[in-house]
């Protein structure tokens, strides 16, 4: 219904590309929230995610652009919280359309 109503005010609006996309990012991010634990470790994403987010693309991004944000390590292995790791994706998903 919530998913419904956005559209209908979108529509009314006369929504532009970027709220659109605003939303269909939001979408996503509450799929993630809804399948990824409170704490999760690198190791995990792939399999917590279908594939979509790969392990190696997170170690790539940190090793390029520096730590992700609610990111700690457990002995040896890199972990994340859920709720700083989303509001980070959120800023890296692009949609083609």
């Amino acid at each position: 219904m919530e998913k419904e109503n956005k559209t209908q005010v979108c529509i009314e609006a006369s929504c532009t590309k970027q709220s659109v996309v605003a939303s269909k990012v939001e979408e996503v991010i509450e799929r993630l929230r809804r399948v990824l634990p409170p704490v999760f470790t690198r190791s995990e994403i792939e399999r917590l995610t279908g594939g979509v987010i790969k392990k190696s693309s997170i170690a790539n991004i940190e090793a390029a652009e520096g730590k992700i944000p609610g990111g700690f390590y457990m002995r040896r292995r890199r972990a994340y919280q859920l709720e700083p790791f989303l509001e980070w994706w959120a800023k890296q998903i692009t949609f083609d359309n």
